[in-house]
């Protein structure tokens, strides 16, 4: 090969280098979620994580809304209006959400307000409802798990069959409002406004356990067998799941005691306490608590009150004070890592696949999970939001809606950009390629073999001398399965001696510089 031939090859090398890594940082976001995953119950999972694994929503396209003054149905009485939705869990390509609202109604000369509430079931891709049930007031949170759904109305615990809303059963118990359940390993947790916290058999609601706290509960969060409540009385408690022993509890010392629900990561319980000394003068503490033994590790003070719960991903707690800011916060010290304003409250936020979202004031953001960037904001939705497969999903107002990535059958386009076919002289190859639309699987297949999941552009090493094929294979947010064209390339490598290495040198306004010596080794002409 000439030295014009091996210039040619050390560019295109190095072009193609950068290229992997501007691809690579294309993808950073999206790549790195892993396998799709469900919002169960409240806060996503029986810990409060307020995280998930799976596809962030990188766009903020309105897919549907639903609104029940609009939608016609027959349970909707006229002149009704919702006033209040639930954090919604979406499982199995279906959203579930509890609402609240009323009514008006004429009686002779007077105007009366009849209060209204119950379950939705909508199709998560086109927002047509399944079914809904009417209980009478404003419902907790759902939790949906093994096809059951699991909700509160007042001091009763239902369970529906996720499918038809058929009622399994329902329990009443002693006291006044119950909270969003927790369910796990066949158990229902709920909290109580009259200070008990229910241990409930899920198949048939059997009550199994209870503990009294003495005061007004949160909603209870569970992690390796062991239950986390926060209540009134300035405590945090931690409960055997299976018994309702007491294992520990850590009195806040704040007046007032009012605690968010608890969220447990990594054996850290962390939970907000709301204080206050007079009318003009509240503040907040945030507690990071072991969660083996109750022993405070870090805390984090902040003016005025706030009840909103964390989330915790990826070593990092992001967290919302009634100071106008959204912090991360390092979940082991408590460290401040970043904070972003935007001027007003903010709800409890979720994080996916690398991005965290939450409603502040009339919009709903979307932020590097990492760096606090803005990716994008939407004017409306200053709610709660629960994403799943790509889409976020709240209620406010008069509305539940879904955002994201619009749903669709057409299959994700790849475009190889290398290997192309060519005669390659080294045993390893830059696999690089693009992609139309987020996905949440890519692998390729080379000379037919099993396929080798991956997650972005990579090297295919260990080539030998012959013709290779590669085919690249991705899944998108919708199961969509993408092919690319197979690509034929040869390799035909043989030995080289790097007498001096090439050097790169970029100087403001100098240009660069590039020297390379090789000397192949002498090998036998063939004869013909």
């Amino acid at each position: 090969m000439s030295k014009k031939s091996l210039l040619s090859v050390f560019l295109t090398a190095i072009l193609i280098a950068v290229l992997v890594l501007a691809i690579d940082m294309r993808f950073d976001i999206v790549q790195n979620a892993s396998a799709s995953g469900d919002w169960q119950m409240f806060r996503s999972d029986p810990a409060h994580s307020g995280a998930t694994i799976g596809n962030p929503a990188l766009i903020s396209k309105q897919l549907w809304a639903y609104s029940p003054n609009t939608s016609n149905d027959s349970f909707a009485p006229n002149n009704f209006f919702a006033t209040g939705w639930s954090d919604p869990a979406v499982v199995d390509g279906v959203v579930y959400i509890g609402w609240g609202g009323y009514h008006t109604k004429i009686a002779g000369h007077y105007i009366l307000q009849i209060e209204w509430g119950g379950v939705f079931a909508f199709n998560a891709h086109s927002g047509a409802q399944l079914w809904n049930l009417t209980v009478g007031s404003r419902c907790s949170s759902p939790a949906v798990v093994d096809k059951v759904v699991y909700f509160t109305l007042e001091n009763i615990v239902f369970a529906l069959n996720a499918t038809n809303a058929e009622q399994l059963w329902n329990c009443t118990t002693s006291g006044g409002d119950a909270s969003s359940p927790a369910v796990v390993d066949e158990i229902v947790y709920v909290g109580s406004r009259d200070g008990f916290v229910f241990a409930l058999n899920a198949t048939n609601g059997e009550q199994l356990w209870s503990y009294n706290t003495g005061d007004w509960t949160s909603s209870p969060a569970v992690a390796n067998g062991i239950l986390y409540i926060g209540s009134r009385d300035r405590n945090v408690y931690a409960l055997n799941a299976t018994k309702g022993d007491k294992i520990w509890n850590y009195w806040t010392d704040d007046s007032g005691g009012s605690l968010s629900d608890p969220a447990v990561a990594d054996g850290i319980v962390y939970v907000s306490a709301s204080s206050y000394k007079n009318s003009t003068y509240r503040w907040n503490t945030f507690y990071a608590l072991n969660a083996t033994n109750g022993n405070k590790l870090w805390n984090y003070k902040a003016d005025d009150w706030q009840f909103v719960s964390p989330a915790i991903a990826n070593g990092i707690v992001y967290m919302s004070f009634d100071d106008d800011n959204f912090y991360a916060m390092n979940a082991t010290n408590g460290n401040k890592l970043w904070n972003y304003s935007t001027g007003s409250g903010y709800s409890s936020p979720a994080v996916v696949g690398g991005v965290v979202y939450f409603g502040s004031g009339d919009s709903l953001y979307a932020l590097n999970a990492a760096t606090g960037k803005k990716l994008w904001n939407y004017t409306g939705g200053g709610a709660a939001p629960v994403v799943v497969d790509g889409v976020v999903y709240f209620g406010l107002g008069n509305k539940v809606y879904a955002l994201g990535e619009p749903y669709s059958t057409t299959p994700p386009k790849i475009s190889l950009l290398s290997p192309v076919s060519q005669t390659y002289n080294e045993s390893s190859i830059s696999l690089v390629f693009t992609v139309d639309k987020p996905v949440s699987w890519i692998s390729y297949s080379l000379d037919g073999m099993e396929n080798v999941t991956i997650s972005g552009n990579t090297t295919i090493t260990g080539l030998s001398n012959d013709a290779h094929n590669v085919t690249v294979y991705v899944k998108d947010l919708f199961g969509n399965i993408g092919v690319s064209a197979t690509i034929v390339f040869y390799v035909e490598s043989f030995p080289i001696v790097l007498v001096a290495v090439a050097t790169i040198s970029l100087v403001a306004g100098t240009g660069a510089g590039l020297l390379i010596y090789l000397k192949k080794y002498k090998t036998r002409q063939k004869t013909v």
